[in-house]
């Protein structure tokens, strides 16, 4: 099982950090960063990115989205509330993808297909956590214990993470406030490969507990994947 970590690093290198106002750079890695993400996800092999998402955020598509629209896409150019986070141009774009975005994307699917080789089916958890008051650009204002996103081909197995988390007392949004799975591009129709998302609150991460109950959680769901 591999753990895909994309957003809770802080860093970001000194070359970079000029591109930013400094005050308002602390203030969004403050808001953005997923917090006690890396910490309470332990169980399987782990996939992080080392920089912060405010420099280069490898969950977006490298397309372009609707994310990318607002100046929330690969390089952000916009705040959580809307306003001027730095200016991107098309040129180094490129730039962020080719020394940030890429790399890292290999280096996921270089795990995936390393696990496919040693046992047939390969699940990836996309780990992240999420601000229990809804920050300005969230759409879906509902704030749940755990977030648990997939698409229709991970089902089963997203459902049976929730089940698991409801049967611990938690309340649980299935694709609520946050949808779907990162899956690598060269897997995204290979029936072998999974990946569910679990999103859990910050209000959450620091009680002792839920780092162990995680961890029981993702090892049962681990067993019945790969059994």
């Amino acid at each position: 099982m591999l753990l895909h970590i994309p957003h809770a690093s802080t860093f970001i290198p000194d070359d970079e950090k000029t591109q930013y106002s400094q005050s308002v750079l602390k203030d969004q890695l403050e808001k953005m960063t997923d917090w006690g993400a890396g910490r309470i996800f332990n169980v399987g092999q782990r996939i992080e990115f080392p920089y912060s998402r405010l420099l280069c955020d490898v969950e977006r598509f490298a397309d372009g989205d609707e994310m990318e629209k607002v100046g929330m896409g690969v390089c952000y150019t916009r705040t959580s509330n809307g306003h001027i986070l730095r200016r991107v141009s098309p040129e180094r774009r490129a730039e962020i993808m080719t020394k940030y975005y890429w790399p890292h994307h290999t280096k996921l699917e270089n795990a995936v297909t390393d696990e496919l080789h040693k046992y047939g089916r390969c699940l990836i958890i996309d780990c992240h956590s999420f601000p229990g008051v809804p920050l300005p650009y969230e759409r879906d204002q509902l704030r749940p214990n755990f977030c648990i996103g997939f698409d229709r081909r991970c089902q089963e197995t997203g459902e049976a993470v929730a089940c698991r988390l409801h049967e611990l007392g938690y309340t649980v949004g299935i694709n609520r406030p946050f949808a779907g799975a990162l899956m690598p591009i060269r897997y995204l129709n290979d029936d072998r490969v999974q990946s569910v998302m679990i999103e859990a609150n910050r209000d959450l991460v620091d009680e002792p507990q839920v780092s162990n109950q995680m961890d029981n959680v993702l090892a049962g769901i681990e067993a019945e994947f790969y059994m």
